[in-house]
């Protein structure tokens, strides 16, 4: 497995590059896969100067380096969640604001966030993709996988984690983790169509100013 120390120097060395927010917040996504969740998780970093998680960046990381039998994958998956716990205990200790690229896809998830951005008073902020299937499948097809690749103007997990897989792992993945939850459990709704990215600066020009208010 990865080594948890070394892991979390290179958070801890992320950390030194965001912006401090007297009110800090973090950031949850619902979305399929393929939706544009890391565009979106990545350009909340860039522009609002803040830590992008993903448990996605651990997970693929480890099959980077190992080769994983079957019966080893619920071993990563535990591992995958004490990394997760780990960063998240920094970060919320340290205040610092965040993003989480993953997909809170029901009750459940909503409710374990919650929890934790009451406990360590943060504003919680809840953003749901709409997307195509077919657009999706897509998007999922061009990923290229690297993690010697960086987007520098990203903050923490800015290495390509997102792997490719074909169309019928994708309706696998969307039949196992639906989406649950509806549009008013969220505070932005950002459909991703050909102006994807500027629906995107406008939810984050919105947030700035309530940031600048909280």
């Amino acid at each position: 497995m990865l080594n948890i120390e070394k892991e979390t120097e290179i958070l801890m060395q992320e950390i030194k590059r965001t912006k401090k927010y007297n009110n800090p917040f973090f950031v949850i996504i619902s979305g399929d896969p393929g939706s544009g969740k890391t565009f979106l998780a990545w350009n909340l970093s860039k522009y609002l100067k803040i830590i992008c998680l993903s448990n996605d960046y651990i997970r693929n990381k480890i099959y980077q380096k190992e080769t994983i039998k079957k019966e080893d994958v619920v071993e990563v998956e535990n591992f995958v969640k004490k990394m997760a716990n780990k960063r998240l205990e920094i970060l919320f200790k340290r205040k610092i604001s965040f993003v989480y690229d993953m997909n809170v896809n029901n009750k459940e998830k909503l409710e374990l966030y919650s929890q934790y951005a009451k406990e360590n008073n943060y504003w919680l902020i809840k953003i749901k993709i709409n997307s195509k299937d077919k657009d999706n499948i897509k998007r999922i097809g061009k990923r290229k996988l690297n993690y010697n690749k960086k987007d520098h103007f990203v903050i923490g997990d800015n290495v390509f984690y997102s792997s490719n897989f074909g169309e019928k792992e994708y309706w696998k993945i969307k039949s196992r983790k639906p989406i649950e939850l509806k549009n008013n459990n969220f505070d932005y709704i950002i459909k991703n169509d050909e102006k994807y990215l500027d629906n995107i600066l406008t939810v984050i020009e919105d947030i700035k100013l309530k940031v600048l208010t909280k």
